[in-house]
């Protein structure tokens, strides 16, 4: 990991006065808290998990504040090989009620939160990588920097994180040592590994960020974790992280950096691990969100490749390579019908069914695409992008209720908001390959809509490309090159000036530029040209 020096690393924010009342959460966040009972709206409203009023309950620790702010139970918490101290402790807790939210996604959010903080407390490579994680969060995400004092403490914690750092990438060395690598030590090494990605991401070094996620996909690709997962319940069920979700989260964060990557030389983009539908029906939708979340990746990867999007041109007709994926999705269509109709299924699931239903319709656009076709063949499936639009804005309207509303929910209600934001990739889509004026907008009205920005449902940086994406391709209207070139203000955009490539490059503040080509370039082989992002996204 790159070691920039103390004094240039924080991101400094206003001093706000210290929290004393509110919820557990919010307090160690040190934001004012609205202090609704049970579960505030300032924590349930931005995906965050409300850890309760807690205080008044333990006066010894009232009398004698920890650093952060939380309680500490008596019992040992730590691995048996690990001695920590007070300050790791403390970092321990802060993990546990603000970091590990982070980390959930809308469909397996009780797996982190009990199975990976019982995994820290007995695998050293994961508790080191957990306090590497909470000291840096700390430092560059919510802890105020104006004062000597505080960065002085911040100075402290920064050099931890690089000391906890290092711990667990020799515990992850002294695993991989062995003869044979246990199921739960593979799945220890990458939970740790993830947590590399985090604090990576923290810093805002995307670029070393994107190798801890190449690496964690490449050895999940050569464990065969996958099909392992999917054939024996048995080990699913007897090991110790909650593996189903460690995969999810790999996969979240790969289909979420796409924007991001070239298809053309990304090493992540290699990457292709065949998705398969296992026998067994659906019990809840965390399970048809798994299976669906690996076809999404592997169908968006090669098309992304292969499709009439690719920059190459004149290379001759292109295979039919996603045959092999359809009965996946057909599979998968079927198994879901059969859960909803089946007596596992609740009304309470319904939000879940619309957020997989937007997710799946795209993928058989994807699936059905003649990739022989120009870029007008995306022309055909304006039925398709109107369908869904129309589920996604049933659950943008329940999103928008939430939200409103006065009276504070906890529990499921509160993962209406990861539901809403998980469908921002598919409706980006739709609002790039839609050229239908009236589909498309709505497809960017409810991706503004839906916008959520605080960690981990931060879908802002999509919605921003989504928009700059459209407006730039839509100012052709307004430019005396569309004289005669097809293009039809308000109704249509001509074959040549489609935008058929983007991708986004991160600058060193975390900030990015967006990169666009259309065919007219493509045919003229001009390079990719930068687009100012801001002149079409400063109103969001």
């Amino acid at each position: 990991m790159t070691e920039p020096s103390a004094s240039q690393h924080p991101r400094r924010r206003r001093w706000a006065p210290k929290v004393r009342t509110g919820c557990s959460t919010c307090r160690l966040r040190r934001v004012k808290c609205d202090e609704t009972k049970p579960s505030c709206l300032k924590c349930t409203t931005t995906g965050r998990r409300c850890d309760g009023y807690a205080y008044g309950l333990h006066p010894a620790v009232a009398a004698k504040p920890a650093t952060t702010g939380i309680v500490q139970p008596a019992v040992k918490i730590t691995p048996p090989q690990v001695d920590a101290t007070r300050e790791e402790i403390e970092l321990f807790h802060y993990f546990r009620v603000v970091v590990s939210g982070q980390i959930t996604g809308a469909f397996d959010e009780m797996s982190w939160t009990d199975n990976l903080l019982q995994a820290i407390q007995q695998q050293p490579a994961i508790w080191s990588a957990c306090i590497a994680a909470s000291a840096l969060h700390r430092v560059y995400i919510d802890m105020p920097t104006m004062k000597t004092t505080v960065a002085s403490q911040r100075d402290s914690l920064y050099l931890m994180g690089l000391k906890q750092y290092h711990s667990s990438l020799k515990h992850i060395i002294s695993i991989t040592q062995q003869d044979i690598v246990s199921l739960d030590e593979q799945l220890s090494i990458l939970t740790a590994n993830l947590l590399f990605l985090a604090l990576s991401w923290y810093r805002g070094d995307m670029v070393e960020g994107f190798n801890h996620l190449c690496n964690g996909m490449m050895l999940i690709a050569q464990w065969r974790l996958l099909p392992l997962l999917l054939e024996s319940d048995g080990s699913r069920q007897n090991s110790l992280l909650p593996a189903e979700s460690l995969l999810l989260t790999y996969m979240r964060a790969d289909n979420s950096t796409m924007p991001s990557r070239d298809a053309d030389k990304s090493v992540l983009d290699t990457i292709v691990i065949p998705p398969a539908v296992s026998s067994k029906d659906f019990a809840s939708p965390s399970d048809a969100y798994f299976e669906l979340e690996f076809l999404w990746n592997a169908v968006l990867k090669i098309t992304r490749k292969t499709s009439l999007s690719s920059e190459q041109a004149d290379q001759g007709p292109t295979p039919d390579i996603l045959y092999t994926f359809r009965p996946v999705s057909q599979r998968w269509g079927e198994k879901l019908m059969r859960f909803k109709n089946s007596n596992d299924y609740l009304e309470t699931y319904m939000e879940s069914i619309v957020a997989l239903k937007v997710r799946h319709a795209f993928i058989e656009v994807l699936l059905s695409l003649d990739l022989n076709a120009s870029e007008l063949g995306w022309d055909a499936f304006d039925k398709s992008f109107s369908n869904i639009v129309e589920l996604a804005e049933t659950l943008a309207k329940r999103l928008e209720a939430y939200i409103s509303s006065k009276q504070s929910r906890s529990g499921p209600a509160s993962n209406i908001v990861r539901l809403a934001a998980s469908m921002t990739d598919a409706l980006g889509h739709v609002a790039w390959r839609c050229r239908n004026y009236r589909i498309r907008h709505r497809a960017l009205d409810i991706i503004q809509r839906i916008q959520i920005k605080h960690y981990p449902t931060d879908n802002t940086v999509l919605a921003k490309i989504s928009v700059a994406l459209v407006m730039e391709e839509e100012s052709i209207w307004a430019h005396p090159e569309t004289n005669g070139c097809g293009c039809v203000p308000r109704s249509s955009i001509c074959l040549r000036h489609r935008i058929v490539y983007s991708r986004i490059q991160w600058a060193a503040d975390g900030d990015f530029l967006l990169f666009l080509r259309t065919m007219d370039d493509i045919s003229n082989n001009r390079p990719a040209r930068s687009v100012n992002v801001m002149q079409w996204t400063k109103a969001m």
